[in-house]
């Protein structure tokens, strides 16, 4: 029985297992807190061997609740895992060499007993976390507990906890997926009554796994905006019209939120070095509440018929003509991104848009004339 691998199983292989030595100097987790005195939020990343972030601030809040301090010494899994991790590449780099089916096998099983245990340690930890109070804190509510989400976002008290995988934590999940999918093709290959299209889609399979995972662990991504919660970045008030909204993705990953286009254009205005640290810019689309477009590619109704949050009378719509589909109902001028901003800086220059000349539409222009002539 042949028992080697296919030459592409030991190139994508070796691929993988060279990969994971940039967890060592990624973060694999990150848990994120946002409340309305902390509207940059507050932070803290898990790595291989250390914490990082605002653990100083949250060990502060955390007093008044009677939660325990979180230090990275108190975790014997961050003087484990480096040498776990060492061990995945050494027997990942092994299955290429030594070209044998079973270790590819053994390599994905001992992978996917440590990636549930991990989850189960990390939930235990979690959960004694939130629990195990300080019965003489300063702050007690009665019956509540504070257990952050191992994965996903949850409403503590004041604060939105959100807890998902950083990009080291994407690429220890985009192996364990590939290697699944190697492990599958390579049965297939040894099946003699596998199809031979099967095993070809699974090699496909693999490839997009890979593309999709990498991607996901490099791209910064937008978070939902949460209405009647959230609180924009520049003006600190509550964002509450699902019709309008901004977000700025840093290349760092932070999302910085807006109640809408003209405080984004405003904080853009006001901080210029702020530039320099833009991953994207992104808005909400009008018309489908929720969904975001890019900033650059979206077109924007300026109508004095159309209020928007801050007073900018500045919509986006996805498109020039659904702008001008909307400009039958609400007159005004169809703008670019660029033409958007320079309208709103001019805003913040003036005053309100509504009592700025240089800002009205053709049509107001015309009006305000007309009204000259007759006095």
């Amino acid at each position: 029985m042949n028992t080697k691998l296919h030459f592409f199983t030991r190139i994508l292989m070796g691929m993988i297992s060279l990969a994971l030595g940039a967890v060592f100097t990624l973060p694999l987790w990150k848990i994120q807190l946002e409340a309305p005195q902390y509207p940059e939020g507050l932070s803290m990343g898990i790595w291989i061997n250390r914490l990082s972030g605002d653990l100083n601030t949250i060990n502060g809040l955390n007093h008044y609740i009677g939660m325990q301090e979180i230090h990275a010494a108190s975790f014997a899994e961050l003087r484990l895992m480096p040498y776990m991790v060492g061990f995945f590449i050494v027997l990942g780099l092994l299955t290429v060499l030594l070209n044998r089916r079973f270790l590819l096998t053994l390599w994905f099983g001992l992978l996917g007993g440590a990636g549930a245990v991990g989850i189960w340690d990390f939930w235990r930890w979690t959960y004694d976390y939130g629990h195990n109070l300080n019965p003489h804190a300063a702050i007690k509510v009665p019956g509540m507990s504070y257990q952050p989400p191992v994965f996903g976002s949850k409403t503590l008290l004041n604060f939105k906890a959100h807890s998902f995988p950083d990009p080291g934590g994407w690429i220890l999940i985009g192996a364990g997926l590939i290697v699944f999918a190697l492990v599958v093709f390579e049965w297939l290959r040894k099946n003699p009554q596998a199809p031979h299209k099967i095993s070809a889609k699974v090699l496909q399979t693999v490839l997009s796994f890979g593309m999709v995972l990498g991607l996901m662990a490099c791209s910064p991504k937008t978070e939902p905006l949460l209405y009647t919660q959230d609180s924009c970045h520049y003006c600190r008030m509550t964002l509450m019209d699902p019709k309008y909204g901004a977000e700025l993705l840093t290349q760092k990953g932070k999302a910085f939120k807006y109640d809408s286009v003209e405080c984004l254009a405003h904080h853009l205005q006001a901080e210029p070095g702020l530039k320099a640290e833009i991953h994207s810019l992104w808005v909400i689309d009008s018309e489908q509440p929720g969904n975001f477009l890019a900033a650059e590619k979206a077109s924007y109704l300026h109508s004095f018929k159309l209020p928007s949050p801050m007073g900018g009378f500045m919509t986006p719509t996805r498109s020039t003509e659904t702008a001008q589909l909307l400009q039958k109902s609400f007159p005004g001028e169809v703008l670019t991104w660029e033409q958007a901003l320079k309208a709103l800086n001019q805003t913040a220059k003036t005053g309100n848009a509504s009592h700025s000349p240089e800002m009205l539409s053709d049509l107001e222009k015309a009006k305000l004339e007309a009204n000259h002539g007759d006095s």
